[in-house]
């Protein structure tokens, strides 16, 4: 792709010329209209308004899904179309596709937000931050090869979107709820061809991010030469396993903290996590979602009520105008699965450098003329932390008289049931499935028969925190849950908010409690909502050492002290913060274990 020109007025009114400008880049700016447009095509193509979609049920199944799940507003999406966890287990070095596209696709900037595999990807937007970290030098000559090999890696980056964005275009046109998914959809016929396409322009921006590191090397800007050679390093990245893909450049890797068979497994024998039940009623008022992390939600373009007859999904809008309806959903068992991006993302470069330097054109949240990093409408907003994933759902939905009687023959002759994002599955039909719909009751139940564990919804991390927020940890920002009454005790009114959001509220603010670890001198491995990572307890002192994870966990100070015997037990009071929002982690979530020959045990210091 050529560079861009514009033509410009000179001192001579009379004439023009036509001068290079620094190229523009098309992902950089464009990736706010490319996550507007990608919500847009996930629209169901059978309806043609907006209007057409009942909005309100999916607020009322986000503030249930929030209050069940034990999570908050401020760090939970919901989305939808109905996405299963079946990804296979993998060799070291590999990567499924549909792994790869769910964990890498950055979310969108709604409470809501529809799953689209084509979406941007959280690599390319680190990728394009790093490249816009200004390379700081006083030598002339250096400053101008960066200019030179910048304008290059944006030409190439800009021809590597050009041939992403034409894929994704006829994907979907042809591909509905991401079946397959995007990168699985490349290696079928239809995708080969620009599956080609995106290989070859993927190996000109390679090697022009190759040259741009090794002037950008000679640069005075802390961190940013090891950044960009950590991002490079490609230990940390993985190969596509499915077939047809084995040629495909290798893909940033993205950990899971669990594997879906071996979690089924242990949902079956008894020893996975707990259940949890949901549920809504129409009478309910609407949710407002300007009590969410995104202040909004886009508006959703699925049937929230669907039924399966004959093959074919139907909209069920007697459900929609009852008055008397009312819904449950009860999970056998719900897990928030951690997601982490491998090596090749130093989030501590992020943080350090959140508010630049940053090239020019660009801010950290936009204004005066310039374009934003982060927030709404910036290109590196978003990271997935975590996905709650739920097993064999099962429902009843109580109704009024009247919707009983119309819908009863529909729900015997029913395969299937869409609430919302999820999907109930009943081979061979409701009957054989065991579904059952009880006139005196007025009432539907049933479960699927399918055993692939549903994800809900994501933990999401805003990049790199609050425009007003210290980034720095201090006690008068922690976050804490606002009760009803004092003592922490009655109804929750809110989670994660500060004193002072807590005094706005009229409620009773409670800081996470401090956690005591009763242990001897060794290993300890803490668990945060899934997200395992291990910490070495050395001496005295208690210097931690963060091996893995997100979490960055620090001693307030060791304030007790036990001699006896060989083991010389020590008491420490903790804090954690999120590596990646610098954001305190409620201990009382966290969930503590040993490593042999661990013999020690956790208890909050406030009991």
């Amino acid at each position: 792709m050529s560079k861009l020109s514009v033509t410009t007025l000179t001192k001579d009114a009379n004439k023009t010329a036509d001068a290079p400008d620094a190229p523009v880049s098309l992902f950089r700016t464009g990736a706010r209209s490319r996550s507007l447009a990608r919500s847009a095509q996930a629209a169901d193509s059978r309806v043609l308004a907006a209007g057409d979609f009942d909005q309100k049920p999916w607020g009322l199944l986000y503030r249930a899904l929030v209050n069940s799940l034990g999570t908050s507003p401020s760090n939970f999406q919901l989305i939808y179309p109905f996405t299963t966890w079946t990804w296979p287990t993998q060799s070291a070095g590999f990567i499924s596709a549909a792994q790869y596209d769910f964990c890498s696709v950055t979310p969108q900037w709604s409470a809501v937000g529809a799953f689209v595999s084509s979406g941007d990807r959280i690599n390319q937007a680190y990728r394009a931050f790093l490249d816009v970290i200004l390379a700081a030098t006083d030598d002339p000559k250096l400053r101008e090869e960066i200019r030179v090999s910048g304008e290059a890696l944006t030409n190439a980056a800009n021809d590597y979107t050009v041939a992403v964005n034409q894929a994704s275009t006829i994907y979907g046109d042809q591909v509905k709820d991401n079946k397959p998914t995007f990168t699985e959809w490349l290696a079928t016929p239809q995708g080969r061809g620009y599956s080609i396409k995106i290989d070859a322009a993927y190996t000109r921006l390679s090697q022009a991010q190759i040259n741009y590191n090794v002037v950008v090397a000679k640069a005075n800007t802390p961190g940013l030469a090891d950044a960009q050679a950590q991002f490079a390093n490609t230990d940390f990245y993985s190969r596509l396993s499915d077939p047809g893909l084995s040629k495909f450049p290798l893909v940033p890797y993205f950990q899971v903290s669990q594997n879906a068979a071996a979690w089924v497994d242990a949902v079956k024998a008894g020893s996975g996590p707990g259940g949890a039940t949901m549920g809504f009623t129409n009478r309910e008022a609407s949710y407002d979602y300007s009590k969410t992390w995104a202040g909004t939600s886009l508006s959703i373009s699925q049937f929230f009520w669907e039924v399966q007859v004959k093959g074919s999904w139907e909209r069920v809008t007697e459900f929609e105008t009852d008055n008397e309806l009312e819904v449950s959903l009860e999970f056998e068992a719900i897990d928030l699965i951690g997601i982490t991006p491998s090596d090749w993302y130093n989030g501590s470069f992020v943080r350090s450098h959140a508010t630049g330097p940053f090239t020019r054109g660009y801010s950290a949240y936009g204004g005066d003329g310039t374009q934003a990093v982060f927030g709404k409408t910036g290109f590196f907003n978003l990271l997935k932390t975590g996905m709650y994933v739920g097993y064999k759902p099962n429902f009843t939905i109580r109704v009024s008289k009247a919707t009983f009687s119309r819908f009863q023959q529909t729900f015997k002759a029913a395969t299937g049931l869409r609430i919302g994002p999820f999907t109930f599955s009943a081979q061979g039909g409701s009957v054989q499935a065991g579904w059952t719909a009880n006139e005196a009751g007025q009432s539907f139940t049933g479960t699927t028969t399918s055993d692939a564990p549903l994800i809900l919804g994501v933990s999401i991390a805003q990049m790199p925190a609050d425009p007003d927020a210290n980034l720095e940890l201090t006690a008068t920002e922690q976050l804490g849950n606002v009760y009803r009454f004092e003592g922490g005790e009655g109804d929750i009114i809110a989670r994660n908010v500060s004193e002072r959001e807590a005094e706005g509220l009229g409620g009773y603010w409670h800081a996470p409690a401090e956690v005591a670890i009763v242990t001897p001198l060794r290993n300890v491995r803490i668990t945060e909502q899934g997200a395992p990572f291990t910490a070495v307890i050395n001496g005295p002192d208690a210097e931690i050492q963060v091996l893995g994870g997100v979490t960055h966990v620090s001693v307030l100070r060791p304030y007790n002290l036990i001699n006896g015997g060989p083991d010389h037990v020590h008491y420490y009071r903790i804090r954690a913060i999120n590596a990646l929002t610098h954001q305190p982690v409620d201990l009382q979530n966290m969930r503590f274990g040993g490593i042999a020959p661990f013999t020690g045990a956790a208890r909050f210091a406030d009991q």
